[in-house]
């Protein structure tokens, strides 16, 4: 288990476990976000990335996510635009890694959340 916590989300902590470890081409997650944001219960992570023959690599990313009870409809959509931008924006960092390396990561972060 391990504690993450971000400048940017200073009063939440995020409790991450670890599930399934194939390096370097497989990790997968669970995460609770205490307090809890929105109305996310919970949710689990995982990468898979892969070689592409022809240069480059490919990732499959699967989001499960578990609403708190009591969710109903109406929100739907808001918490799908939520779970969906911090969708893209994980994954943008990651292919931003991989081609720039974790200092651009930090500048990106830097200018996004002023931190």
């Amino acid at each position: 288990r391990f504690l993450m916590k971000l400048p940017e989300l200073a009063d939440h902590d995020f409790h991450i476990d670890v599930i399934e470890a194939e390096t370097p081409n497989h990790y997968a997650y669970a995460i609770v976000i205490d307090p809890l944001v929105g109305r996310l219960a919970a949710s689990t992570e995982a990468y898979t990335i892969w070689d592409v023959p022809t240069g480059g690599c490919r990732v499959r990313f699967d989001n499960t996510v578990t609403f708190q009870e009591g969710f109903r409809e109406k929100h739907l959509l808001d918490e799908f635009a939520k779970v969906t931008l911090a969708t893209v924006n994980s994954l943008a960092k990651l292919k931003m890694q991989a081609e720039q390396g974790v200092a651009a990561v930090l500048a990106f972060e830097e200018q996004q959340f002023g931190c």
